[in-house]
C-alpha cells in the first residue's frame, strides 16, 4: 500500500493539479461516531457506535472531473449526490444509546461542564440503518474495499491484473486512522496484491487540512464542519420534515464529505476559487429533491424502537 497525504492545495493551480491526479480515483469516505459515556475504559475501536461509508466511482457515472460535461435539467450536484453509494450501521453493543438515552452525566441539566450528545445514530438520510456486531461491520467494510478496487476495470486492466486507485476522504482523520489500525483495515488493504505483486495505490486526504478548506478557515486551529458543510451548500431544509440535514450521523457525514470534495474540486475557474475564499463566499444549496424521506422516517422509527428497548431494560 502506498499512501500519500496530498498537499494543502492552497492555490487554484494546485486545485487543478489535484483534479487531474484524482480524476480516476474511486472516492471513499468513512466516518465513525463513538459513545461518549464510557470515558477511557475502552479502546477507540470498542467505543465506535456507528460506521458510515460512502463511495463514488467516476467511471460508473458521468465524468465528474470533466468540467465540459453537460447535464440536463438539474445542476451537476443533483446527479452526483444521487450517485454516491452509502452504507450505515449501528454497532449492536451500542444500539440503544441515543441522544435521549445516553447516561453520560455531562448531558444532564445543571452539570457544570454540560455538553450535548452529538451523535445521531438513527437519523440517516441515504441508507436504511443496519445493526451489526462489530466483527460483522469490520468484515463488510473490508469486503467493500476489496470489491471496489476490482470494479469497472478496463479490459487491459483486467488482463494485466491491475487494481483501481482509491482516495480515502476523512474529516479530521485522527479517529478513523486509529480505528482502521485497530480493526485491521489498513493491514487488510496493505496485504492485497495484484497479479504483479503490487500493492493498492491509495491516497488519503484529511479534508480539514486540504487547502480550499484549511485556508478559508485559517483562523481556526481546525476547520469546523458546522461552517464548512453549510458553505458547500449542504445545510438545507428537506421536503419531508422541514429540518436541516442531520450531521453527526456517520453516513450523512460520509456522504457530505464526498460532496464537499467534489464541489470544491469542480470550481470552474480562478475567479470562482477567489470568491469561495472570500469571507462571505459559499456555494449554492444542493438539490436533494431526489430523496423521498422514506429512509429517514424508517430510521427514526427504528431509533424509537431502540430507545424503548433501553427503557424496558431499566424496569
Amino acid at each position: 500500500m502506498v499512501a500519500k497525504w496530498p498537499r494543502h492545495s492552497p492555490n487554484y493551480e494546485d486545485l487543478l493539479n489535484d483534479r487531474e491526479h484524482f480524476r480516476d480515483h474511486i472516492l471513499v469516505a468513512v466516518d465513525f461516531e463513538c459513545v461518549d459515556h464510557v470515558g477511557n475504559a475502552l479502546s477507540e475501536g470498542d467505543k465506535v457506535s456507528e460506521v458510515g461509508l460512502a463511495w463514488f466511482d467516476p467511471r460508473a457515472e458521468n465524468p465528474t472531473w470533466n468540467l465540459e460535461t453537460t447535464y440536463t435539467g438539474k445542476p451537476p450536484e443533483y446527479y452526483v449526490g444521487k450517485a454516491i453509494h452509502v452504507r450505515h450501521c449501528v454497532i449492536d453493543t451500542w444500539k440503544t444509546f441515543t441522544p435521549k438515552t445516553c447516561p453520560a452525566s455531562f448531558h444532564k441539566d445543571g452539570h457544570r461542564s454540560q455538553k450535548s450528545h452529538t451523535s445521531a445514530p438513527y437519523n440517516a438520510y441515504f441508507h436504511q440503518t443496519d445493526i451489526f456486531a462489530k466483527d460483522v461491520a469490520i468484515t463488510k467494510m473490508k469486503t467493500v474495499f476489496s470489491d471496489l478496487i476490482k470494479s469497472k476495470r478496463t479490459s487491459d486492466e483486467i488482463a494485466e491484473g491491475t487494481h483501481r486507485s482509491l482516495l480515502f476522504l476523512f474529516w479530521d482523520a485522527r479517529l478513523e486512522n486509529k480505528v482502521f489500525a485497530e480493526w485491521g483495515i489498513w493491514n487488510h488493504i496493505d496485504n492485497i496484491r495484484d497479479l504483479n505483486g503490487n500493492t493498492i495505490q491509495i491516497d488519503i486526504l484529511d479534508l480539514q487540512r486540504w487547502g480550499p478548506i484549511k485556508k478559508k478557515w485559517s483562523h481556526y486551529s481546525q476547520a469546523p464542519a458546522r461552517l464548512a458543510f453549510p458553505a458547500c451548500g449542504l445545510h438545507f431544509p428537506d421536503d419531508y420534515n422541514d429540518q436541516p440535514i442531520v450531521f453527526h450521523n456517520a453516513s450523512n457525514d460520509a456522504w457530505a464529505e464526498i460532496m464537499v470534495f467534489i464541489r470544491l474540486i469542480r470550481l470552474p475557474n480562478e475567479e470562482a476559487y477567489k470568491d469561495w475564499m472570500s469571507h462571505s463566499g459559499g456555494l449554492d444549496l444542493v438539490d436533494l429533491s431526489w430523496t423521498t424521506g422514506t429512509i429517514y422516517e424508517a430510521n427514526v422509527k427504528l431509533g424509537k424502537k431502540m430507545e424503548n428497548e433501553y427503557l424496558k431494560a431499566l424496569n
